[in-house]
């Protein structure tokens, strides 16, 4: 009997549902990403400037952070006027401003792809990584994914 309630627990709890999407467990913490997707929406939908934001942020890896200031400074000293004509962390100009859900995960590129709540068609691909005994976002839009990963446009 003890066998049977095990093997259920063990059933029960061996995956979690985010949304209507089915989740199965992996060896890394897909929720941090989206976590900070979040929270980067909410942000944007306050009209903030989320450079400061992002370079303080404690979900993100100093790799992440570095490559977001400097895609920054690139585009700018390019086109001092216009900078980026997109945002890099969405890789669009828009995003679903109702936030976003986990659609899928890939325990061997530690990738969490999330799409939009109310546009589950819109798309955008993370990466955690694992740096001293605490998951952060090491990549997310094209920060950090390489480009056969990142969801196309």
């Amino acid at each position: 009997m003890r066998f049977y309630f095990c093997l259920f627990i063990l059933f029960i709890f061996g995956s979690c549902t985010t949304g209507n999407k089915e989740v199965s467990n992996t060896d890394f913490d897909s929720l941090v990403a989206l976590k900070f997707m979040n929270e980067y929406v909410a942000l944007c939908n306050k009209r903030i400037d989320p450079k400061p934001w992002v370079g303080s942020n404690k979900l993100l890896s100093d790799a992440f952070k570095k490559e977001y200031k400097e895609l920054f400074e690139i585009a700018y000293a390019e086109d001092p006027e216009m900078g980026l004509d997109f945002d890099p962390i969405f890789d669009a100009q828009d995003y679903p401003d109702k936030g976003f859900e986990i659609s899928s995960l890939n325990s061997k590129t530690r990738t969490v792809i999330i799409q939009g709540i109310d546009s589950p068609d819109f798309k955008v691909t993370l990466k955690v990584k694992k740096i001293n005994n605490e998951w952060l976002v090491d990549g997310a839009g094209v920060i950090g994914v390489p480009k056969n990963q990142r969801m196309k446009r």
